[in-house]
């Protein structure tokens, strides 16, 4: 199955995300068979990061939520919060490369 996971950060943060990045960024390797695509939002080119959205390979939502209980950035306190929807793609077996 696959998810969609969106995580909205606390706007006055930023020294969080500052200090935990290296961490988020190994946490986002150990599961990068499940986190298939990472990806941090912004409002504007050049803006403050707003949170992030990721797509994820897992076989059940509880999966999914226990690898976000373990992100470095949620951990701290940085996440505001964090949604896991089920995603189904409309055309399952056209491959996709970014």
């Amino acid at each position: 199955m696959y998810f969609i996971v969106r995580c909205q950060d606390y706007a006055d943060k930023l020294a969080v995300r500052q200090e935990f990045t290296a961490d988020h960024k190994a946490f986002l390797a150990k599961y990068s068979e499940q986190i298939l695509v990472p990806g941090t939002l912004f409002l504007e080119e050049g803006g403050a990061a707003q949170g992030s959205i990721w797509i994820v390979k897992a076989d059940s939502k509880e999966e999914v939520n226990q690898i976000c209980l373990q992100d470095p950035f949620r951990i701290n306190g940085l996440r505001k919060s964090v949604e896991i929807f089920i995603w189904n793609r409309v055309f399952p077996d056209k491959e996709v490369t970014l």
